[in-house]
């Protein structure tokens, strides 16, 4: 499947279901020009754009892992941005905490492969800008949210436009129509949906927490749920030094939410 055509449904269906939950709830999804094309401007197209160059760095990358690294590290920026821009709070202990569970997160997408040199480091660059990018996107929903837009209008608003930048670079570049069965429509259905729960919970998460880049690093962990999910099911190795990440990525996710 294209990835643009997995872009469109994958944005297509939460437009659709904020749009409704924001109906049947009566939540306003008018507001001020200006504060409705800022919410476009810096959250729709940064999606849009670290969608994109996200996953050119996986294409580019000598391993895949090396690429998630990177792009995950947007929690330690915006564990620090946060205290800056919102006045949040941050423990020494927190922040030993969250760099752990980093740490684990690495070990678990970092495989054997070709190595990195100079000739391949444009990927670098793609990670680095997707880091960017979904970092900047975590800080400036909680400032929307402060602006008196909730999440739920922010999500409608940030899938529809790029929905709108998606559906638009597909019919420039021409994709190539594919024939899918049932099976590919049902899982990207699937997908659709488990996406928008994604993403209301991630921004939610990220309004209410005592510092949003804790919410960062526990979505970092979902490499370790990823890894273990393969594992049982493909029947994929699991070796000792990924279970031994996956143990302490557990533990430092529950001290990071219980101390």
């Amino acid at each position: 499947v294209d990835k643009r055509i997995y872009m469109v449904v994958n944005f297509l269906f939460p437009t659709v279901v904020f749009f409704v939950i924001a109906i049947v709830n009566k939540m306003p999804l008018m507001y001020p020009f200006i504060l409705l094309l800022s919410l476009v401007i810096l959250r729709a197209v940064l999606n849009y754009v670290g969608t994109i160059v996200g996953f050119k760095s996986m294409e580019e990358a000598p391993n895949a892992g090396y690429s998630l690294m990177i792009q995950k590290g947007y929690a330690v920026y915006t564990l620090f941005a946060a205290v800056l821009l919102y006045g949040s709070e941050v423990s020494v202990f927190k922040f030993f905490i969250s760099g752990f569970i980093l740490v684990c997160a690495g070990l678990i997408a970092w495989e054997r492969g070709k190595k990195v040199n100079r000739i391949n480091y444009r990927w670098v660059l793609y990670a680095l800008t997707a880091m960017f990018c979904f970092g900047t996107i975590a800080l400036s929903g909680k400032f929307f949210a402060q602006a008196g837009i909730a999440a739920v209008p922010q999500l409608f608003w940030i899938s529809l436009a790029t929905l709108a930048l998606t559906g638009a670079d597909t019919v420039r570049v021409r994709v190539k129509k594919q024939l899918m069965d049932w099976k590919i429509w049902a899982l990207l259905c699937v997908l659709g949906i488990s996406v928008s729960g994604f993403y209301f919970f991630k921004l939610t998460a990220e309004i209410s927490a005592p510092n949003l880049g804790y919410v960062g690093t526990i979505n970092a962990a979902s490499n370790a749920v990823y890894t273990v999910i393969v594992a049982l099911l493909f029947g994929d190795s699991l070796t000792w030094k990924k279970f031994a990440a996956v143990g302490g990525m557990t533990v430092g996710i529950a001290l990071l939410l219980f101390s």
